[in-house]
C-alpha cells in the first residue's frame, strides 16, 4: 500500500513536470499563431491572448507586401549552399583527420575546439572589412562563406569523432584491393557515414 501510494505520487509529479515542460514549449508558439491572425490594432493591446476578429489575410499581405517569396528562396539560396560547401569541407577535413593521420592532427583538433569556442562578435569588424575589400558584402555568396567558416569547425570535429570509430580493416582491405584515397572516401567512408552527416 505505501509503496503503491509512493509510486502514485512520483507519477503525478512526473505529469506535473512534464506539462509545465510542455506548456513553455508550446505557450510561445500559440502566442505566435495568435498574432499572426490578428488585426494590426490589436496587437498592442492584446500582444499574448487569442484574436477577438480572426484574419487569414495578414498571410497573403505579409507575401505580397512584405515580399516573402523572395525572403523565402534567399533563405533557402543561404541554406542549401551554407549546408553543402559546409559538408564538403567538414567531410573532407574529418576524413582525413581520422583515418589519413596527417602530420599535427592533434594539435588540428584543438585549433577546432578553439574555433567552436570563439564567438563570433570578435571577428566581426575586421571581417566586415576584409570583406568590404574584396567586394562581398551584401552578397550571398559571401554570407554562405561565413556560415560555412563559424559552422564547419563543428562539423568537422563531429565527423572526424565519427570516423574514427570506422573499422581500420575496411580501408585496410579496400587499399589492398587498389583503392586510392579518393576511392576510400567515395566509396567506403561516406556510405558508412550517413548518421553523422545527417547529423551534420
Amino acid at each position: 500500500m505505501i509503496v503503491a501510494k509512493y509510486r502514485s505520487r512520483e507519477v503525478i509529479s512526473n505529469y506535473i513536470i512534464l506539462i509545465i515542460f510542455a506548456l513553455i514549449a508550446i505557450l510561445p508558439l500559440a502566442v505566435l499563431i495568435f498574432n499572426s491572425i490578428k488585426p494590426q490594432m490589436e496587437f498592442g493591446v492584446n500582444p499574448l491572448g487569442p484574436p477577438s476578429e480572426i484574419r487569414f489575410e495578414n498571410f497573403s499581405e505579409a507575401w505580397v507586401k512584405g515580399e516573402y517569396a523572395k525572403v523565402f528562396f534567399n533563405s533557402l539560396k543561404l541554406v542549401a549552399g551554407s549546408v553543402l560547401l559546409c559538408l564538403a569541407v567538414s567531410l573532407a577535413a574529418g576524413f582525413s583527420l581520422a583515418k589519413l593521420n596527417p602530420k599535427g592532427s592533434a594539435i588540428i583538433a584543438v585549433y577546432l575546439l578553439v574555433g567552436i569556442s570563439i564567438p563570433a562578435q570578435l571577428y566581426i569588424v575586421p571581417l566586415f572589412l576584409l570583406w568590404k575589400e574584396i567586394h562581398l558584402l551584401n552578397t550571398h555568396i559571401g554570407l554562405i562563406i561565413i556560415y560555412t567558416a563559424l559552422n564547419a569547425p563543428f562539423a568537422t570535429f563531429l565527423i572526424r569523432s565519427y570516423m574514427i570509430r570506422l573499422p581500420d580493416e575496411l580501408f585496410e582491405a579496400a587499399r589492398l584491393d587498389g583503392a586510392n584515397t579518393f576511392q576510400l572516401f567515395f566509396r567506403v567512408a561516406l556510405p558508412l557515414s550517413w548518421p553523422v552527416i545527417l547529423t551534420a
